[in-house]
């Protein structure tokens, strides 16, 4: 996979109306960065994703900054500014492109889309819409997921299939996500407005712009220096040297619920760390 990216600048000015008084009722500017993303699983015949000739003609061509500030009064109409530039852009690079052979989508293994109560951590029993892809590098004894069987799908079938879910919150769950995904999928979740969660073991780099990273790590040495949340399956092991893990939360968890009064007693000896019950377990739910 081929990547390119045109960095835009840009000043807008906005006026908020709210229920209390506030300076941002006052019409007010802010810079704005535009970052246009392209990719394609295969070069073109001149060795290129796309021109960048193409990229500034297209932004000229449909008017997308004919002036240094644009006026929006409000949030949501910056927001559909946006959405409007984002869709003309497609549009237009479409049409630009209508004669160079088309590859197909990259397709990403996708064992199940479920609507569900967060069951663990901090999230627990917030509504999320669970993406969960097949397949994981690691062979964990204790693991209780059937996720080798999938469905190929493409970026798009995932964007129509969440969007039949009222949450707006999506957990990237496996399985083994970040072998995977990429920034121009992180990146299309957020366009569509999903804020998005990923529970990973930590041994792959994840793209940049994920809104809360779980990080459960099986291994003594993961490629990640950070988490929102770290949650360990306790099973009698030695979790001191992830005491100095930076994660904002700390969690022990037992293994598949067989475990608690030992994980409890644990946790007790050592406030450094809280409980994370597997409650979904507990109620019946996905």
């Amino acid at each position: 996979m081929y990547y390119v990216k045109k960095r835009l600048e840009i000043s807008a000015s906005h006026q908020l109306h709210l229920s209390y008084e506030s300076k941002c009722e006052n019409l007010h500017g802010h810079n704005w960065i535009i970052t246009v993303y392209c990719r394609a699983k295969d070069l073109n015949r001149d060795g290129m994703v796309i021109d960048f000739s193409v990229i500034k003609n297209v932004i000229k061509e449909n008017s997308i900054i004919k002036t240094s500030t644009i006026y929006c009064r409000s949030i949501r109409q910056q927001r559909i500014w946006l959405g409007g530039f984002a869709n003309r852009f497609h549009a237009a690079t479409k049409s630009k492109c209508k004669n160079r052979k088309t590859t197909p989508p990259v397709m990403k293994k996708i064992n199940e889309i479920f609507y569900s109560l967060q069951g663990e951590g901090f999230w627990s029993g917030t509504p999320i819409i669970f993406i969960r892809f097949s397949g994981c590098n690691l062979r964990c004894d204790f693991c209780d997921t059937e996720h080798y069987s999938h469905t190929e799908m493409s970026d798009a079938e995932i964007i129509d299939r969440i969007k039949t879910f009222p949450a707006r919150r999506v957990c990237l769950t496996g399985g083994e996500p970040s072998l995977q995904i990429d920034r121009f999928f992180i990146d299309l979740l957020h366009s569509h407005g999903y804020i998005i969660h990923i529970e990973t073991n930590g041994t792959h780099a994840i793209p940049d712009g994920i809104d809360w990273i779980t990080v459960s790590p099986k291994t003594s040495r993961i490629a990640l220096d950070r988490a929102d949340e770290l949650k360990i399956v306790f099973t009698g092991q030695d979790v001191d040297s992830w005491l100095h893990f930076d994660a904002n939360h700390r969690y022990l968890q037992p293994c598949s619920c067989r475990n608690t009064p030992e994980v409890i007693q644990y946790i007790l000896a050592h406030p450094e760390w809280s409980l994370s019950l597997q409650t979904h377990k507990y109620i019946d739910i996905p």
